[in-house]
């Protein structure tokens, strides 16, 4: 969106953060947030107009405040940095976001504000913890099964083998058969 203040460069610039799928929010020296794109406003359930000119800290659970304000501090001092946080929807459900974070510094570089870039990262991280319950019971399954059970890559090489195939086979422990080729050591050849 163009205006007459706004030469063609910034206007490019201000439409692509407004259509990116990523919340962007900046924040001034005090954390108040001074600017934020749709999707950000989107991401957390509420309008532009409540959220501009509001702390940032107050969208905070009370028990996240302490781990931003040290963020916060960080910025302070000029660094930059990527985190992890959790963030209230306003209806009521968390929102764990991955968050890129950059002061921004007047022309004699003191920070006068800062700018994040906020990635909805609450489905990809209830997945991986979906994955390792799935895999926590595969391997309580497959640590107990009384059956010999056993994995082999295209050359017959042993790449997994249950505890009791190991006994059955006579070997104290499945790192034992780990890597050895099936057909050159396990099986007997007539002769």
């Amino acid at each position: 969106m163009h205006t007459g203040d706004q030469n063609p460069t910034e206007a490019m610039f201000r439409n692509l953060v407004e259509q990116l799928s990523e919340g962007i929010l900046a924040v001034d020296r005090e954390g108040v947030i001074t600017y934020l794109n749709p999707w950000m406003a989107q991401l957390l359930g509420r309008t532009f107009e409540e959220l501009q000119g509001k702390p940032f800290v107050e969208l905070l659970s009370p028990s996240a405040r302490p781990f931003f304000l040290e963020r916060r501090r960080v910025r302070e001092k000029g660094l930059s940095e990527n985190y992890e946080i959790v963030i209230p929807h306003r209806e009521g459900h968390s929102i764990l976001f991955s968050v890129s974070a950059t002061p921004i510094k007047d022309p004699d570089g003191q920070m006068i504000g800062a700018y994040a870039v906020f990635r909805n990262i609450t489905e990809e991280r209830q997945s991986e913890l979906a994955l390792k319950e799935s895999e926590a019971k595969f391997r309580n399954v497959f640590e107990n099964i009384q059956d010999v059970f056993y994995r082999t890559d295209n050359e017959g090489r042993m790449l997994l083998m249950s505890p009791s195939g190991a006994k059955t086979l006579g070997y104290d422990s499945v790192d034992d058969l780990l890597g050895r080729s099936i057909p050159d050591s396990m099986y007997l050849v007539p002769s």
